[in-house]
């Protein structure tokens, strides 16, 4: 029986508040919607998607070009990104237990690989993608 213990990555193996920030507020200025601050974010975690686009005043059109130059912009601060404090000890706990481990995410699977890469954790080999939108 294979066994897989699946994680997301933005939020939950890495702290990356401040980058998710940094680049959304960055193409916000770039492209004219609404830029975000920390408090923005707890109230939009109450929002469905379609309601997090308009309040932001981001056309659900424009995601998949946005995403694109979104990516790009995150992959230039990978190494400002930490994992969550005690993350490695529970990964390398599962690994050596035997345990396959993947990663869910709708970041790039570029960004992930390069951030795994650079903080040595080999043993995460699926890497699984959404596009989390409603329609």
């Amino acid at each position: 029986m294979i066994k897989y213990i699946i994680f997301d990555f933005d939020g939950t193996l890495v702290d990356s508040k401040e980058v998710v920030l940094s680049v959304y507020n960055e193409l916000a200025q770039k492209h004219k919607f609404k830029m975000m601050n920390e408090e923005d974010i707890e109230n939009f975690r109450r929002l469905s998607a379609r309601e997090r686009l308009k309040e932001l005043k981001l056309p659900m059109y424009k995601i998949p070009f946005w995403a694109r130059e979104f990516y790009s912009l995150y992959s230039h601060k990978i190494k400002d990104l930490l994992l969550f404090e005690e993350v490695r000890e529970v990964l390398d706990e599962l690994n050596n237990r035997g345990y396959d481990l993947a990663v869910i995410s709708s970041n790039s699977e570029a960004n992930i690989k390069e951030f795994l890469q650079k903080n040595k954790i080999e043993y995460i080999k699926q890497i699984l993608l959404l596009l989390l939108l409603e329609v």
